[in-house]
């Protein structure tokens, strides 16, 4: 509930909804990125590298979708 209170703003319109959805993507990227450098465990390490690489792809969708919207 909180969360949807403080990106209510965002909520109101397509082009804004794709922008948070790329913010929280681009979150989400970052964070795997840098679980990824902390781990010793390689295998963590390409587990996480390639769950970033789909994130990577989803933003790529959400901008193509903000550009037909805009």
């Amino acid at each position: 509930n909180e969360f949807i209170k403080q990106n209510e703003r965002f909520l109101n319109d397509v082009p804004s909804l794709l922008d948070l959805s790329m913010m929280l993507e681009t979150q989400a990227l970052d964070l795997y990125l840098r679980f990824s450098d902390k781990s010793e465990n390689q295998e963590s390490k390409d587990v996480l590298y390639r769950i970033g690489d789909e994130e990577k792809g989803h933003l790529a969708a959400l901008a193509n979708l903000r550009d037909k919207k805009t």
